[in-house]
């Protein structure tokens, strides 16, 4: 990884290299340097570097067991799951259901408003989002939520816009992009649907 295609972005290789350490070290929930040379095939000055930028930005931190008879304390570096937080919310016709999990995907809270097929769109609506803004609320202070992704019954399109909808009749022509959107906290949101038929949500 430490070598590109001839004229390749060097800023581009660098991100490569760092997920390359983030999801070593985040599998194996902590490693020193020589096990992230052999787990990457960077050398380890690279590996040095990389994760000295990394627990600067807060994804890594560093932690020193005890000194054996000699030598100095080994470092591991450990992934920080709770860097940050991610939601999501799944829209179904018998309800809606909100997660909220760490960077590692260990869920913090949850929350769930009861629904009925024959609903109006705005009540629907407004569940979806008393329940996201439930789950962003449970975040730590100090931290914050960086996306969140909606999941619907139905087809959505590029927009976000519903579309089409077998299970809920009031359902196509909802715009779920705005109702994510006002959390200005958020730094990207994410609208997908999911094609069923009468599925209970």
């Amino acid at each position: 990884m430490e070598t590109g295609s001839d004229g390749g972005d060097q800023s581009r290789l660098r991100q490569l290299n760092e997920r390359a350490v983030l999801r070593a070290v985040r599998g194996a929930g902590g490693l020193r340097v020589s096990e992230l040379v052999d787990q990457t095939g960077l050398g380890r000055t690279a590996i040095e570097d990389l994760v000295l930028s990394l627990v600067e930005r807060r994804w890594l931190t560093e932690e020193r067991s005890a000194a054996g008879a000699r030598g100095r304390p080994a470092r591991t570096y450990r992934f920080r799951a709770e860097a940050g937080y991610v939601a999501g919310v799944d829209i179904g016709a018998y309800g809606v259901r909100a997660v909220l999990s760490d960077l590692a995907g260990e869920v913090i809270a949850t929350a769930r408003q009861e629904l009925a097929p024959s609903d109006p769109r705005a009540d629907r609506l407004d569940a979806a989002d008393r329940a996201i803004s439930a789950c962003i609320d449970a975040a730590p202070a100090g931290t914050g939520v960086w996306a969140v992704g909606v999941g619907t019954t139905g087809t959505v399109d590029s927009t976000g816009r519903v579309t089409r909808s077998g299970a809920i009749p009031d359902w196509p022509g909802a715009d779920l992009a705005p109702m994510i959107a006002v959390f200005a906290l958020l730094q990207r949101h994410v609208v997908e649907g999911v094609a069923t038929t009468g599925a209970k949500g």
